[in-house]
């Protein structure tokens, strides 16, 4: 699964902002001055961010409904730091939309490679903790400790100025270091400057900071109409465990016995079976369904009626003799034959010569670790933290539309039938902020060992 950051660093900013570092050399110290010193070790964040458009624009899109909050995203973060070197970071971010949606934004562990570079420590289909090397938005490796700096260790005393008993303003430069460190890559209003922000401060430990950027006017795009708005967004931050903070970092699913008939049911699915696969939205009683004809020498894709093939959108992959890559080929309805050359035309020439195994699910591969069994629906479920991806990842051939889900999950259970797969449904969530969609994806694998083409198609 892919890890992007948009990331703004300004070397000028850090330079300016280190000179003033939350050291003190005073015997007696202010309360200020010990809260700030409690950062050094490590801080526990927990809080919302807010969002409400404004919409400058009228969109036939938003169906009239142009203005108030439209999303609400909850974090909980864990840091741990070494003076001003943080040594780990742990980081939960749950989307929220005006509908009542949720959304998983990121749930990650990260740690310093050997290398020096930013990567992201994470449980696999494979059951494997595995390193993944983050990128930023151009795709340049993200170099750990100047991405992960502890932001709280350029505030000082001086950059408090009090409102009242245990409220106090913050210096706005600082702040804006401060957001754009925490939240930048989640939300990008937060690496634009911060007009207001407070800190309540209690028995000598910072309780809350709220941060406020200034309105940005942006825009989205929506089926090719440009909608205009003003967006407003608000941080609330409880903050606890001062000092005292544990990254858990994960590990891999202990093998039971009940894992063995899963096992084996994934292994059962080799080079010849058909795949069919029923997208259904919720509030739709009629599902888009696709299916995948795999026999050794060929792969059949079908999104037509299954009547008769579709020249526009079925397509048959030819494995080549190497084994490895695939030659397509297009149906022609003139003489209902099939060429290279209607492929072509019918638009698919960015498959020829593609790796084959990308159009095939890796269900073999898959570890039955990551499933827990439930004996009151006789299936198992996909553990916790894999949900969001695994069905899509795993049970879906890449080129399909439904693909697009992956990192939308809300769940993957799994039936068996007579020691064989008998469907998988991978529930679904998707929300890009403006339009949502749910429902769920039933994958049904069937004629394991006696798949052959359909329509009559031989190969000579």
């Amino acid at each position: 699964m892919k890890k992007t950051f948009l990331i703004v660093l300004c070397s000028a900013t850090l330079i300016a902002l280190s000179s003033c570092g939350n050291g003190g050399t005073n015997s007696t110290k202010s309360e200020i001055q010990k809260a700030l010193e409690k950062f050094n070790d490590g801080v526990t964040i927990s809080g919302t961010i807010n969002e409400k458009a404004r919409f400058l624009t009228a969109s036939s899109i938003l169906g009239g409904v142009l203005n108030g909050d439209i999303t609400e995203t909850q974090f909980d973060y864990v840091f741990k730091y070494e003076n001003k070197e943080m040594t780990g970071i742990e980081r939960l971010v749950t989307g929220y939309e005006a509908d009542g949606s949720s959304y998983v934004h990121t749930n990650d562990i990260y740690a310093e490679g050997d290398d020096g570079y930013l990567y992201f420590l994470e449980l696999n289909y494979k059951n494997e903790i595995e390193k993944i090397l983050a990128t930023d938005s151009a795709g340049f490796k993200v170099n750990y400790g100047s991405y992960f700096d502890n932001p709280f260790y350029y505030l000082n005393e001086k950059d408090f100025t009090k409102i009242e008993d245990g409220e106090y303003s913050l210096n706005l430069k600082k702040a804006s270091y401060l957001a754009s460190q925490l939240f930048g890559d989640i939300d990008p209003i937060f690496y634009s400057v911060i007009e207001s922000a407070t800190a309540i401060i209690e028995n000598g430990e910072i309780k809350s900071i709220t941060l406020k950027p200034t309105t940005i006017e942006t825009y989205e795009t929506i089926n090719y109409e440009n909608v205009y708005f003003l967006l407003d967004a608000t941080a609330t931050l409880t903050l606890s465990n001062m000092g005292n903070t544990t990254i858990t970092k994960p590990t891999p699913k202990v093998h039971k016995t009940e894992h063995d008939a899963l096992g084996e049911a994934f292994k059962s699915i080799k080079n010849n079976y058909t795949l069919t696969l029923s997208f259904e939205f919720d509030g739709s009683t009629e599902p888009i369904v696709s299916k995948y004809f795999y026999t050794e020498d060929a792969i059949y894709g079908q999104w037509g009626d299954g009547i008769t093939p579709s020249a526009l959108s079925d397509v048959l992959l030819v494995i080549n003799d190497d084994q490895e890559t695939v030659t397509p080929l297009g149906y022609n309805e003139a003489d209902s034959s099939w060429s290279y050359q209607t492929a072509m035309q019918n638009g698919f020439s960015s498959l020829d010569g593609a790796d084959k195994n990308i159009f095939i699910p890796i269900v073999s591969e898959v570890a039955p670790e990551i499933f827990n069994y439930d004996a009151n629906s006789e299936s198992y479920k996909v553990v916790e933290e894999l949900k969001t991806y695994i069905g899509a990842e795993c049970f879906i051939p890449s080129p399909d539309v439904i693909r697009e889900l992956d990192g939308y999950g809300t769940g993957c259970e799994i039936f068996l039938k007579s020691g064989l797969l008998d469907r998988i449904e991978i529930g679904f969530n998707f929300n890009n902020g403006f339009t949502s969609s749910s429902g769920k994806v039933v994958a049904t694998f069937s004629d394991l060992n006696t798949t052959i083409l359909p329509f009559g198609i031989t190969l000579e």
